[in-house]
């Protein structure tokens, strides 16, 4: 399930950062983007919650410290 989750962070990490080469692991986080800022943050949120159909409570998006944290996030709500 772990390697669905990344393709498909993968695929919206790209979209919203505007980069077709980007590649997602664990450790990605906003100091290796550039464009990652507070605006880019809720567009990426807004997308993975359509793309699995969860909400991410707005504590939890703040919380994140990197992609790992997220994709846990999403196999543990999808489990």
């Amino acid at each position: 399930m772990k390697d669905q989750v990344i393709q498909k962070i993968q695929t919206i990490f790209r979209e919203v950062f505007d980069d077709p080469d980007l590649i997602v692991n664990d450790e990605l986080n906003a100091n290796h983007i550039d464009m990652w800022d507070s605006l880019t943050h809720i567009d990426m949120v807004v997308m993975v919650e359509e793309e699995f159909d969860i909400v991410i409570p707005e504590d939890n998006a703040r919380e994140f410290s990197n992609a790992g944290d997220l994709i846990n996030y999403i196999i543990e709500v999808k489990g």
